[in-house]
């Protein structure tokens, strides 16, 4: 039997490569010198016995196991990327004298504002413990055995730094623990040259876990990212309003421009989402209301609806901004269409007919929460996962009737809406296919780009070339009808802003 050294917390020559994306542990001498591993430990030997060893010819061994404390005998790897998959490492006991035997495993993350020189975080995932099943001593205890630990999600593919901290706890008697050959699927990231840092330091202000680089509020604990819909420019959304009846389908009833942006913490649960919502033409003679439900939201998650005036008196609305009597989270914009878009001569039509003044749009902001201002959910966590872009259903009440509807082709009502219009006139309705007529054709539309209404009384279809055949595919063909690309537009029946 070899001891190399026995150490208490020192930094030494491990083998740490990168290989296929696995940062890996050998324990064998002269691999690489001290100042290229940044592997450390605590109360560990380094152990060569022919009984003992796991493979090569140099295992780690643990001082006597004594304690239960997870700082007490560990081995830590250098800074690192995660990646995804299992963290392995072969394990065997070696003494006869012990009660109980289990390994834990923690990440640490870098805090760019930790005491010290090695800026380590608070160790988290502390509930990943590998316990040895008997024997613990005497005969047989001293089998080779395979450890795997999981990868979190949270944790896996972040863009994070972390330390793997592989820590032996001992219950009863002094017996120790032998280990080799750990695998930690992820990227190298230490700096040998700099204190072993990280290679790129990371600037954590507000100690959410995401680097001040990658956070757009950096300052903020609660919040870290902006996801914005659209990405680069306004949606487009046209409605119809004499549904069930087709009408003269020009589809500048109202036509609103929108963004919102979808506010999330470091682990991807809804913070708020921001909205804007810009009244562009109103063809309409109808004084319609414009407002949307969240899809698969109860009102029960939203913390309250910030920067709304909304008053009517068909109007309900619970103590948050949600209307009240909804199964779904239901938000209701403006209740007047005519008082958000003006015309200064006090007729209806606004932004429809080139003739007339143009109105220069206002856009309306506000803000859905779905956390207070400590960050805690006011029910249960909404991710960006379960809830899209999708779940955004926006519909119009026509002329101040609450329960007459209109929404998307295929969105359902909210539980205001009545059941008795479906199905007369022009609509075609079934239930899960509300809103398309007859032959298919919406009477709303929700379009990810700013596109110009149509003039007063010219039908959409003469003024969008491939609309028609974008509708009679059910949206296999001419995907793009709304671009501004050659021979789809008739510019001369579209109202465009100069």
């Amino acid at each position: 039997m070899k001891l190399i050294k026995n150490l208490a917390v020192i930094v030494v020559a491990f083998l740490s490569v990168q290989l296929n994306a696995q940062v890996t542990m050998g324990f064998e001498p002269n691999s690489l010198p001290i100042s290229n591993s940044c592997w450390a430990w605590g109360s560990m030997t380094g152990y060569y016995s022919a009984s003992t060893i796991i493979s090569g010819s140099l295992s780690a061994r643990t001082i006597p196991l004594t304690s239960s404390l997870p700082t007490a005998t560990w081995i830590k790897s250098p800074w690192l990327k995660p990646g995804s998959g299992n963290i392995t490492f072969k394990v065997r006991l070696d003494g006869n004298s012990a009660t109980s035997r289990s390994i834990r495993l923690r990440f640490i993350p870098y805090n760019a504002l930790a005491a010290g020189t090695i800026k380590e975080g608070v160790a988290i995932s502390d509930s990943f413990t590998y316990a040895f099943a008997a024997p613990v001593s005497g005969s047989g205890s001293n089998n080779i055995r395979n450890v795997s630990f999981t990868i979190p999600n949270s944790i896996a593919n972040t863009n994070n730094v972390y330390k793997v901290m592989i820590s032996f706890i001992g219950v009863g008697g002094t017996g120790r623990c032998i280990v080799d050959d750990v695998s930690i699927p992820g990227t190298y990231w230490a700096n040998p040259s700099n204190s072993c840092l990280p290679l790129t330091l990371i600037t954590d202000t507000d100690g959410d876990g995401v680097q001040d680089s990658d956070d757009a509020y950096p300052n903020d604990a609660i919040r870290a990212y902006d996801n914005f819909y659209p990405a680069k420019t306004n949606g487009t959304l046209m409605f119809e309003d004499l549904w069930p009846s087709v009408g003269d389908y020009d589809f500048n009833d109202l036509v609103l421009g929108y963004r919102y942006n979808t506010v999330t913490n470091s682990s991807n649960n809804i913070v708020e989402i921001k909205y804007e919502i810009t009244p562009k033409a109103i063809g309409a003679s109808l004084n319609n209301a414009f407002g949307f439900m969240l899809d698969g939201i109860s009102d029960e998650n939203i913390y309250s609806v910030e920067g709304l005036k909304n008053e009517a008196e068909w109007l309900s609305l619970n103590k948050n901004g949600t209307e009240a009597d909804q199964k779904t989270a239901t938000i209701i914009v403006f209740t007047s269409a005519n008082s958000v878009l003006q015309n200064p001569g006090g007729s209806s039509g606004v932004n429809t007919d080139p003739k007339g003044i143009y109105v220069k749009p206002t856009t309306i902001s506000f803000t859905v929460r779905f956390r207070d201002d400590e960050g805690k959910p006011v029910k249960s966590d909404v991710s960006t996962k379960d809830f899209t872009s999708e779940n955004f259903n926006p519909f119009i009440v026509i002329n101040q009737v609450r329960d007459q509807e209109i929404h998307l082709p295929t969105y359902s009502p909210s539980t205001k809406a009545t059941e008795k219009t479906f199905g007369t006139s022009d609509d075609n309705s079934k239930e899960g296919n509300y809103y398309k007529s007859k032959n298919g054709m919406p009477w709303a539309l929700n379009i990810p780009a700013e596109i110009p209404n149509t003039i007063e009384k010219v039908d959409f279809i003469k003024a969008y070339n491939y609309f028609s055949y974008w509708v009679e595919s059910v949206g296999k063909e001419y995907a793009d009808w709304y671009e501004d690309k050659e021979k789809y537009r008739n510019n001369d029946v579209l109202y465009i802003v100069k």
